[in-house]
C-alpha cells in the first residue's frame, strides 16, 4: 500500500536502526496494510495497521474497533490522551500483559484508518512522543497522497 510509511520515512528510533520486519494485509482484508520495524534484537518494534475505506459510513464502526483492539494491547493504562493527529485520535500509553512498555495510537485521516504501535522489551521503555512522531509522520504521508 503506496500510502504506509517504509523505512526510510520512519522517525529516527531510539533503539538505533529499524529494519521492515514483516509486510502483509491486516487480517486478510483488502486495501489494508500490516508492516511491522524492528530493530536487530527485536527488543523494539513499531507496527503501522492501515486500512482504507470504501465508504465514510464505515469510517465511524471500524475505527472503533481498531481503536479497541489497539487499546486491548496496552493491559496496563498508565497514561490516555487524544493527540491532534487526523481527524480524531487517541492514545493509550502503558504495560503489555507480559511486561512490555507499549504506546498506542489510533487516528482516522479521511477514509483512511490508522493504528501506530511501538512496543519495547528488555527493560526499554516506550516514549509516548516518539509514537505520536510516528504517527504524525503517517498522518502527513497520507495527506499527501
Amino acid at each position: 500500500m503506496t500510502i504506509a510509511l517504509t523505512q526510510p520515512e520512519l522517525p529516527s528510533s531510539p533503539a538505533g536502526d529499524l529494519t521492515l520486519f514483516s509486510d502483509t494485509l491486516l487480517g486478510g482484508k483488502p486495501n489494508s496494510d500490516q508492516r511491522v520495524f524492528s530493530n536487530a534484537d527485536h527488543s523494539f518494534a513499531v507496527e503501522l495497521d492501515l486500512i482504507v475505506e470504501s465508504s465514510a459510513g464505515n469510517v465511524s464502526g471500524d475505527y472503533s474497533q481498531v481503536r479497541d483492539a489497539a487499546r486491548g494491547r496496552v493491559s496496563t493504562v498508565h497514561e490516555s490522551s487524544m493527540p491532534p493527529i487526523g481527524d480524531r485520535a487517541n492514545q493509550y500509553v502503558g504495560a503489555t500483559n507480559d511486561g512490555k512498555s507499549i504506546s498506542t495510537i489510533t487516528f482516522v485521516r479521511g477514509d483512511v484508518i490508522c493504528a501506530v504501535l511501538v512496543a519495547a522489551a528488555g527493560g526499554l521503555v516506550v516514549d509516548p512522543t516518539y509514537a505520536s512522531n510516528v504517527a504524525s509522520a503517517q498522518d502527513q504521508k497520507i495527506q499527501n497522497h
